[in-house]
């Protein structure tokens, strides 16, 4: 957040409260069907549309639909409310996993695990398996990289449902 302005004694709080208004917040969205091998932890998770990116033009922008589109970049510090979903396609084979990383810069495995979900062996072959993540209060600074790796063991290669998007949304909630 802005340092705030300091006017003969008193503090003008219009950027501070501008900011809040419109605090830095970033969603992404996917319609493609990406494939994913059976095995270990494949990714990061693309997303070629940004269904907005605000907050105080001075930070800049937190994703390129066409570099390192898989991220999410922290401009403002502070607490983030990050949220997560994608959908597997329907496969009775293995289970599934949602994997939240920071600062992995695409690698899959590394940086710092956030917060991991999973969808058991107990699925049907009519199902789509949609895992979910929310992390509230996310305490990041700038240049922090947000990133989704996904792990499935079906046997074989298995694509994400284009019928459900995949969505990945990050948004300041505190300094």
């Amino acid at each position: 957040m802005p340092a705030p302005t300091f006017t003969d004694g008193t503090v003008t709080h219009q950027a501070d409260m501008q900011f809040l208004l419109a605090p830095a917040e970033c969603s992404l969205r996917s319609v493609v069907a990406t494939s994913f091998t059976s095995g270990s932890e494949q990714g990061p998770v693309p997303f070629a549309l940004t269904d907005y990116d605000s907050g105080p033009s001075y930070d800049g922008a937190m994703h390129s639909n066409s570099t390192f589109n898989s991220r999410i970049t922290i401009t403002t510090p502070g607490r983030y409310d990050i949220a997560a979903s994608l959908s597997f396609v329907a496969n009775a084979t293995g289970k599934r996993n949602l994997n939240l990383r920071k600062n992995a810069f695409g690698t899959a495995g590394t940086g710092t695990l956030l917060q991991a979900t999973a969808w058991p062996s107990t699925l049907t072959a009519v199902d789509f398996c949609t895992l979910e993540i929310f992390y509230p209060g996310a305490a990041l600074v700038a240049n922090d990289v947000l990133e989704l790796f996904v792990l499935q063991s079906s046997g074989g290669a298995l694509t994400l449902a284009t019928a459900i998007p995949t969505t990945f949304r990050a948004r300041w909630v505190s300094p």
